[in-house]
């Protein structure tokens, strides 16, 4: 059995019960994957009702602002200027846009540095500019006691001892799959900026993972561009990511948005603005609006999603990022200290106060990756069979309470995940003799 002792909450934030209250979550349910994709506020689900409704009387459609005040929304939590934000539809496109830029400073041989297993969106594009760039795409091997941030600074310190150009570091600020760092920004940001190596590295950080649930700041820790989805750990709906784009970046005038669109253009006061074509180009103006709104994804700005997106972040503002990470540290600290003391499981040595990841241990014999990928496939199906909903990854469950989850909801995960364990083991057992 679990031990009962309570977990402290921050006395500014309200209880899970009345966090809970705020969504349509049946009581039966426990919901450990906001990692995956957060649940709908009720009042979000109705900011995205009455949006939607609109265009059922198109006439009704205007442009009432809510594009700027999610940038300021956006611009509040990271700690930038509203200017300093470009709306896209996804973090894949955020950090395109983000290579498409490093890459007017890339030469054949120069490299950049990722980490082993983070997430698909913050590779492919570096991956491109393998093939049509000659980047030279490193990985920083996955570090057995969760620290990130000391093998990412000696090889950095490395290459520059050899004379190499670093053109990129790109990196989260956890891993996505099990929580473990945090990578250290201020640090790696320090080294990247550094007047003496071979050249200004351009830092760039998916954040998907972190704004929202953890403090990120900006200003205290430079990065050249960050992206974050807002469908996790902003309560939005998908389809909208958010991207801080440094004032050095949007002001050079050699980098351009991914795709060519009238909406980003500084004639473009409303949505609904027109100019006239000019034969002398031929064609239209050219010039963009200010800041990092000439990076935004072509298209009108999306009357649905902006408003949910808008409320969404205003209720993580509510919370506030520092107070949700201390709230939710001790569930997280919680669910490691059972599985690894109690239930004999893997965990990373290091991790978020938002999430972890939890795999087989020793006990579980698990030898190859084919084998962990089935534990974990096999223990996610025997969650849910009981109502208690995690993410399976590769090598992982990933597990991540938010607010509205009680210690009441852990301990439930807790004795399912031990029952699982259990008749694994046993089965594994009786299969050998």
């Amino acid at each position: 059995t679990f031990s009962e002792a309570l977990v402290p909450l921050s006395p500014a934030m309200p209880s899970p019960s009345e966090v809970r209250e705020l969504f349509d979550l049946p009581a039966e349910d426990v919901y450990l994957a906001c990692a995956s994709r957060a649940p709908l506020a009720n009042r979000t689900f109705q900011a995205g009702v009455q949006a939607a409704a609109k265009k059922k009387l198109p006439w009704t459609l205007s442009s009432d602002g809510v594009e700027e005040r999610v940038r300021e929304a956006f611009a509040e939590l990271v700690n930038c200027s509203a200017d300093d934000v470009a709306l896209c539809p996804s973090t894949s496109f955020s950090l395109s846009t983000a290579a498409r830029a490093v890459a007017l400073e890339v030469r054949s041989g120069d490299v950049g540095l990722i980490l082993e297993d983070q997430m698909s969106s913050n590779t492919y594009p570096w991956q491109r500019l393998q093939r049509t760039h000659g980047l030279a795409l490193e990985a920083v091997p996955y570090p057995h006691d969760g620290d990130w941030t000391t093998p990412l600074l000696r090889r950095l310190s490395e290459l520059d001892e050899q004379g190499r150009r670093v053109a990129v570091v790109s990196i989260p600020i956890f891993l996505w799959t099990d929580c473990s760092g945090p990578v250290d920004l201020g640090a790696v940001s320090e080294a990247c900026r550094r007047p003496s190596r071979p050249m200004r590295t351009a830092l760039v950080v998916d954040a998907t993972q972190s704004v929202g649930a953890v403090p990120v700041d900006v200003q205290r820790t430079p990065v050249d561009f960050l992206a974050a989805s807002v469908h996790k750990f902003l309560f939005g709906a998908y389809g909208l990511s958010c991207l801080y784009v440094a004032q050095r970046w949007w002001e050079d005038v050699g980098v351009e948005p991914l795709v060519e669109d009238e909406h980003f253009r500084a004639h473009m006061a409303n949505a609904d603005d027109e100019v006239p074509f000019d034969a002398s180009l031929p064609g239209y103006p050219t010039a963009f609006r200010r800041g990092a709104r000439r990076l935004d994804a072509g298209g009108r700005p999306n009357p649905i999603l902006l408003p949910m997106a808008l409320d969404g972040m205003s209720l993580v503002l509510q919370w506030g990022p520092a107070a949700t990470a201390a709230t939710l540290a001790p569930l997280t600290q919680r669910i490691r200290q059972k599985c690894t003391q109690e239930l004999g499981l893997w965990t990373p040595a290091r991790h978020g106060p938002h999430f972890l990841g939890v795999g087989p241990g020793p006990a579980d014999a698990c030898k190859t990756p084919e084998e962990v990928a089935a534990w974990v496939q096999a223990a996610a199906k025997f969650l849910k069979e009981r109502r208690i909903y995690v993410s399976a990854k590769l090598k992982v469950l990933r597990v991540a309470p938010h607010l509205y989850t009680s210690v009441a909801d852990v301990d439930r995960f807790l004795v399912a995940l031990a029952d699982f364990v259990a008749q694994r083991r046993l089965g594994t057992t009786v299969a050998r003799l």
